[in-house]
């Protein structure tokens, strides 16, 4: 087994790069596909939370998520579409 510091050391490092890229205009990654998976695992989180603790739940929180992700899906069937 890896030693955890170097474990920890090259996620980092992959994260790193991972975020670069995301922020480059020269590299293939889209940033609105984080932008929706990153909503739709808010959306889940707060679905599990509000289960697990019984929470008042705030509708308004999950619209906003939803609309992020929805509008990022949109966005890119779109882009896609336009492509030659």
């Amino acid at each position: 087994m890896k030693n955890p510091f170097t474990y920890l050391k090259q996620l980092i490092t992959e994260e790193r790069a991972l975020m670069l890229g995301l922020l480059s205009n020269n590299t293939d990654e889209s940033s609105k596909r984080y932008i929706m998976i990153g909503s739709f695992y808010m959306l889940v989180c707060q679905a599990v939370l509000n289960q697990v603790f019984a929470l008042k739940f705030d509708i308004r929180l999950s619209l906003i998520f939803a609309c992020i992700a929805t509008g990022t899906a949109i966005m890119t069937v779109i882009e896609n579409l336009k492509k030659p």
